[in-house]
């Protein structure tokens, strides 16, 4: 149920926050294709202003960040953009929104492969308690919470939802 939950507020908050209308659909239809994310470079503005547009929205502002999008398989090709800021801010936080279930598996599953070299029992209670004692899902959920109150800090101005933090009314993670 907890699962549930948290996933919900992903899809919440990557539907009501960081969409953008202004996104054109071949950048969106990339950005969810490919679950690597990676900003590759800087784009300079000529003297006279000119350079490339921002190939994710419609506003024709000029771009100023390469981003390179990838998938972990050797049959899709990376894919090469060029963003405005806000779109690379705004898109790659969608983009964490988006492919958070499958990333958030990569990052448990390598901590339990890891428990599981490491330790002679490996049993699912025995690994979730290590992970436990160890600190590893407090700070995945912290993580988790900290992506939620980013969004919330530069997309909600008006502070019409509150903090994760203030959200939570048990101190046990």
């Amino acid at each position: 149920m907890s699962k549930q939950v948290v996933l919900r507020r992903v899809q919440g908050y990557k539907d009501s926050m960081v969409t953008s209308d202004a996104w054109l659909p071949p950048f969106k239809e990339a950005v969810d294709k490919h679950v690597n994310w990676k900003q590759t470079g800087f784009i300079h503005i000529d003297s006279n202003g000119f350079g490339l547009a921002c190939e994710a929205c419609r506003s024709n502002k000029p771009a100023s960040i390469q981003i390179t999008l990838s998938s972990n398989d050797r049959f899709s090709d990376p894919t090469v953009l060029y963003l405005g800021t806000e779109c690379c801010r705004k898109g790659e936080m969608y983009h964490h929104f988006y492919h958070f279930q499958q990333h958030m598996y990569q990052k448990v599953k390598k901590l339990v492969d890891s428990v599981r070299r490491k330790r002679k029992e490996s049993t699912t209670e025995a690994i979730f308690e290590h992970l436990l004692s160890k600190g590893y899902v407090y700070k995945l959920t912290k993580n988790v919470k900290k992506a939620f109150n980013d969004v919330v800090m530069i997309y909600n101005l008006q502070g019409q939802r509150a903090r994760v933090d203030d959200l939570s009314s048990s101190e046990d993670e």
